[in-house]
């Protein structure tokens, strides 16, 4: 396992949406961000975190596609509290949630339990990520349940 604060991570983590038709990144790289952008053909220069900000939160619609991607710095002890940057990033989650309401919900009630359920696992994927903990809420059946 790798320790919280020793090393950010490779590449855009993007997590399993399942049921809402987007997709969502999340990012503590410029070099990560822009591989990204290139890889959805975005070809614009776009800054990772927006000046004077701590952490950003990038929209894009392409071919009908939402896709977001979270920008944070690495979390570093001694830099950050772990408090302060789960705020942050709850933060960001927040924007992330409120845009797929707005993009999803087509003028009907998202519904307090749906956003709160949704809010949540963001925040706990993007927070494994940061923290390095290694856990995953994938739960794949064992292979010997499947044979005859």
């Amino acid at each position: 396992m790798t320790e919280a604060g020793t090393e950010s991570v490779k590449g855009t983590a993007w997590l399993n949406m399942a049921q809402w038709p987007c997709f969502v990144g999340y990012c503590e790289s410029q070099e990560d961000f822009n591989a990204s952008l290139e890889r959805m053909g975005i070809k614009q220069e776009i800054d990772f975190i927006t000046k004077n900000t701590g952490a950003t939160t990038h929209e894009f619609t392409k071919d009908g596609k939402l896709c977001f991607i979270v920008c944070m710095p690495p979390y570093k002890r001694g830099k950050h509290t772990r408090e302060g940057y789960a705020a942050l990033l709850a933060h960001e989650c927040q924007h992330v949630t409120l845009r797929i309401d707005k993009h999803f919900s087509d003028g009907l009630e998202f519904g307090e339990e749906n956003y709160c359920y949704l809010l949540q696992y963001l925040l706990q994927e993007m927070l494994q990520l940061a923290w390095r903990s290694n856990k995953s809420r994938a739960v794949l059946p064992p292979s010997s349940d499947f044979r005859a």
